[in-house]
């Protein structure tokens, strides 16, 4: 993918996720679209960071922390919707999680932590390993991080 069409893609689904117009087959795909785009674009280092600056960049970080975190299916989703959608959303936040210290930063004080942590002791233990996943990769970089999460005893 080019750096043209990487920008362009990533822009317009962000920009469709926060608009809440979507059905929920949509957002489902959106999330799904922009997690596999995070995934693919770890070849290369240059465009991986691109792909986690734009997506930090699009406004769409504590929007995902909002539904991760919620336990009510927003608009009218199943609960079956409900847990794909915080798969999605748990990949999505690892693979943000590996990008520079500045993205984990943003990330941290956008409410990644408390919707990771929201979830750790859920009864579905992919999405636990996926949440403790993405916790290591946040608390790995920071120990300022670390240290306040083993505070708080979660």
């Amino acid at each position: 993918m080019s750096i043209g069409d990487l920008k362009k893609q990533i822009a317009e689904t962000s920009s469709l996720l926060l608009s809440g117009h979507g059905s929920k087959e949509d957002t489902l795909s959106w999330l799904r679209d922009l997690r596999n785009i995070l995934a693919q674009d770890k070849k290369t280092n240059e465009l991986a960071k691109l792909a986690i600056s734009l997506i930090i960049d699009s406004g769409l970080v504590p929007y995902i922390c909002q539904i991760l975190s919620s336990e009510a299916p927003p608009f009218d989703w199943t609960e079956e919707n409900l847990i794909e959608a915080h798969h999605e959303i748990a990949w999505m936040l690892i693979n943000l999680s590996m990008g520079t210290s500045k993205h984990i930063e943003h990330l941290v004080k956008r409410g990644c932590i408390e919707a990771l942590l929201s979830k750790v002791k859920s009864c579905d233990t992919q999405l636990v390993s996926l949440c403790i996943w993405g916790l290591g990769n946040i608390i790995t970089d920071n120990y300022r991080v670390r240290d306040s999460i083993l505070e708080r005893g979660d």
